[in-house]
């Protein structure tokens, strides 16, 4: 059985979560295993995927 260890982290801001992952990718972590949830947050960028509240 292959044992997968996991974190969560909450932040108050975009920008605090941006410096997060620069902070892990400088580190030498794949920044590319990161899940990045949003609540409300409404801006210029283009995220690659979402999935909202009632999605399965």
């Amino acid at each position: 059985m292959e044992h997968i260890n996991s974190s969560g982290y909450v932040y108050n801001s975009h920008i605090q979560t941006e410096d997060a992952m620069r902070l892990l990718s400088k580190a030498g972590f794949d920044v590319k295993k990161l899940s990045i949830i949003s609540k409300g947050y409404h801006g210029e960028e283009h995220p690659f995927g979402f999935y909202s509240v009632g999605d399965k």
